[in-house]
């Protein structure tokens, strides 16, 4: 019954979206900044509309609620809430979806291979938020809920920042690794010099005491010949 409850909400967004689209007036409905992101992510439910409108279902647990994130063939892309205290699903407001995409392309989510069933939907898998993405999920809570504590300036700076922070993520990192490695290599060649150097000083040392006993040899040589001359002087 509440997987049927879900479609029926599920097909009358859908239809209205169609019918926004039909009117001669209205361009077509551009896909949501996220759609290319949800493309590559394993999809928690595959389902189809009383529209016939198939749709794929990105499952997203919080604490213990849960936010059910769709995207239709048609790239119409909405969100609802599932409260732990009940099995209503809540429709989100346009705000709260447009901050849940940017979490999702700021890869703010870890996947979770773990088989749930939610609102009679039998999910194959379903996301979590990382640290980052906690931090951020908060912030859009209190702003789309001001009365859910946090205040709501707060809040504003924590979805603003978001789009740096993932752009942090996502080109500040490769070069973290980049430099991390080259730091890496240019260590490893300073501990190579340094070996080469302490072998050419021993090297050197040994070389140094073999001169120091051919010189030792060569001045007690030098002293036989001084005393072999005397003595021949003397037989003389």
């Amino acid at each position: 019954m509440k997987k049927v409850f879900f479609l029926i909400i599920l097909s009358l967004f859908a239809l209205g979206s169609g019918q926004s689209q039909d009117l001669p007036t209205s361009p077509p409905q551009p896909p949501p900044p996220c759609a290319k992101t949800l493309e590559e992510m394993a999809v928690s439910y595959r389902g189809t509309s009383l529209q016939q409108i198939a749709y794929k279902l990105f499952a997203i647990k919080y604490k213990k609620d849960w936010v059910l994130v769709v995207l239709d063939e048609k790239q119409n892309f909405y969100t609802f809430k599932k409260s732990p205290d009940g099995n209503e699903l809540i429709r989100n407001s346009k705000l709260f979806d447009d901050n849940i995409c940017k979490l999702i392309s700021s890869n703010t989510l870890d996947i979770k291979i773990k088989p749930k069933t939610i609102a009679q939907l039998d999910l194959a898998c379903y996301y979590k938020f990382n640290r980052a993405g906690r931090r951020f999920y908060n912030s859009l809570i209190a702003l789309d809920d001001p009365s859910a504590g946090k205040g709501f300036w707060d809040a504003v700076a924590g979805v603003l920042v978001l789009p740096i922070k993932g752009l942090a993520f996502i080109f500040v990192k490769p070069f973290q690794k980049l430099f991390a490695s080259k730091k890496g290599a240019a260590l490893k060649q300073v501990d190579t010099i340094k070996k080469q150097k302490d072998s050419i000083d021993k090297k050197m040392k040994t070389l140094d005491s073999k001169k120091k006993k051919l010189d030792d040899l060569l001045k007690k040589m030098k002293k036989l010949e001084e005393e072999q001359a005397k003595k021949l002087e003397q037989k003389k």
